[in-house]
């Protein structure tokens, strides 16, 4: 399994463009099952299902035959999993990826991980110099209540993901859902 995770990382490394694979594998990220806490008041326990990530990834016709590898590779290597009401998606085998992290804790990860290439694919992700957002326009609701935020084509790419959080005047909390187009 180690092996078929390095092929993807090594193919995504030929294929990389900026931070255009990082937005890929945080969207997998987004898609897949997460395990423990998943907020700052929980704790974040950053455990994520690794066939979850790997099938949840933006489609690249590049690198889709790595992708199928290790989700083969993994699925062979789980001899038995349980999924609950909770954990529909999960798929018996979680890895570390970061949530939100800094580069000394992806520096700590890496002294103790046994994936060597994993470890500097995370190091490239959470860099210290990460691309400033540059917003276009002022943020648009429109009547629907959908928000629009119109970020600069140039640090586009660095957008992988977004977190609202959506209170109400009672102090309680309203469901957010956020999609990020690729416009």
């Amino acid at each position: 399994m180690e092996d078929a995770l390095d092929e993807l990382i090594d193919a995504m490394h030929t294929e990389y463009q900026g931070t255009r694979v990082v937005r890929r594998v945080a969207y997998g990220v987004r898609n897949a099952e997460s395990f423990g806490g998943a907020s700052r008041k929980e704790g974040h326990t950053n455990l994520t299902d690794l066939i979850g990530i790997t099938r949840g990834m933006l489609p690249q016709p590049s690198y889709q035959k790595q992708q199928e590898g290790l989700a083969a590779a993994t699925e062979e290597a789980v001899v038995f999993s349980v999924c609950g009401d909770a954990t529909t998606g999960a798929n018996g085998l979680s890895m570390w990826y970061p949530i939100s992290s800094s580069a000394k804790e992806v520096a700590e990860y890496a002294k103790v991980s046994p994936l060597e290439k994993y470890a500097q694919l995370l190091a490239a992700f959470f860099a210290e110099d990460p691309v400033p957002l540059k917003f276009l326009d002022e943020v648009k609701v429109g009547k629907d209540g959908g928000v629009t935020i119109t970020v600069d084509p140039a640090c586009a790419d660095a957008f992988c993901d977004l977190y609202v959080e959506n209170r109400r005047t009672d102090g309680t909390y309203a469901d957010t859902n956020v999609d990020i187009a690729d416009d």
